[in-house]
């Protein structure tokens, strides 16, 4: 008996689930949502997530889980930047690094809006455990450092942080910055938010996603 009921909650349970989507109407990140559950074999990637409405990536960030920061060591990913929040302080912030690039209904429609973040395997002398990469500049900048903490918007669960404020990056413009990530279950697709902080406090600015390479 307890040998169906295990055989119950692991194969038929998601599969009976998975068929309250409808596909044909429904993305596979929607459907996701919803169920909590990715259709069988469906090897998830970043461009999945490069249309998605904010509204859903609030969702699969609810619903990801927090890595440690020993889960992103020594390892590389890509990312896309999903959704850039045009108030004043948005658009004076993302305007002060990328200054040509167009934006439509606070969504970006330029492909050049990828980066990689790089993870060291281990802290360096300076307390920085990566750096990231901005195709449009072909260059390393912004070093930084990770811990786990509280999420910034939503207390009741972690979120692993990618800090800026360490040395060699700008005390004005590049320290205030901090993302936080956490990971879509099952997959190497992480979700993340970029904030910047005024007076301490964290403002938010964008999303972003990311896959390890």
């Amino acid at each position: 008996m307890k040998q169906f009921l295990l055989f119950t909650l692991i194969f038929i349970l998601p599969a009976l689930i998975s068929c309250s989507c409808d596909y044909t109407t429904e993305s596979v990140l929607e459907c996701y949502a919803k169920t909590g559950y990715l259709p069988s074999g469906y090897d998830l990637k970043l461009w999945d997530l490069a249309s998605c409405e904010e509204s859903l990536l609030q969702k699969l960030f609810d619903m990801g889980e927090c890595p440690t920061r020993d889960d992103v060591r020594g390892l590389h990913f890509d990312g896309i930047v999903n959704y850039v929040k045009f108030d004043t302080l948005g658009r004076a912030v993302f305007e002060l690094f990328i200054h040509d690039f167009d934006v439509l209904s606070d969504k970006l429609v330029t492909p050049a809006l990828s980066f990689q973040k790089r993870f060291y395997t281990q802290t360096d002398s300076e307390g920085r455990d990566g750096t990231n990469f901005w195709s449009y500049a072909h260059e390393q900048m912004y070093r930084m450092k990770t811990y786990v903490s509280p999420a910034v918007q939503n207390k009741s669960y972690n979120s692993l942080k990618i800090d800026y404020t360490v040395p060699g990056n700008n005390v004005l413009t590049t320290q205030p910055l901090i993302d936080e990530i956490r990971r879509i279950k099952g997959s190497d697709i992480f979700v993340g938010k970029m904030y910047f902080r005024v007076a301490g406090e964290p403002v938010f600015i964008l999303w972003f996603s990311l896959e390890q390479r």
